[in-house]
């Protein structure tokens, strides 16, 4: 917002002279460039690197007919309903089909706590 007053511009962050067009796009270069700064001495998809990934939903009712450069920035400065399906955290699947792999037990604990708060 601060970029956008001082230059009087939309869309400051993307870099449309570099091929990125894309605001979301260009920051992501951004951080996978920058990844010293975030302590992680090997970082993106190498050998040795930590294994985070998402898998997207595309077919969301917010996502569906959306052109693929377009999704990142959907992505990041939007918030569509569900857009991850699958969730890999570590190395470990966290997340597949939209379900969390703690999904019921974290929902029996939340039960237990709300009836305990209730009577």
């Amino acid at each position: 917002m601060k970029q956008r007053l001082l230059r009087r511009q939309r869309n400051v962050a993307a870099a449309p002279e570099k091929g990125e067009p894309s605001t979301a796009q260009h920051l992501f270069t951004r951080v996978l460039d920058g990844s010293g700064a975030a302590g992680m001495q090997t970082w993106g998809l190498r050998t040795g690197a930590r294994a985070d990934g998402l898998v997207v939903d595309q077919q969301g009712a917010s996502l569906i007919g959306l052109p693929a450069p377009q999704l990142l920035d959907a992505l990041v400065f939007s918030s569509p309903g569900r857009p991850w399906r699958d969730v890999l955290a570590g190395g470990r699947w966290v997340v597949q089909d939209h379900r969390h792999a703690a999904a019921e037990a974290v929902t029996r604990r939340f039960e237990a706590a709300m009836h305990d708060l209730w009577h």
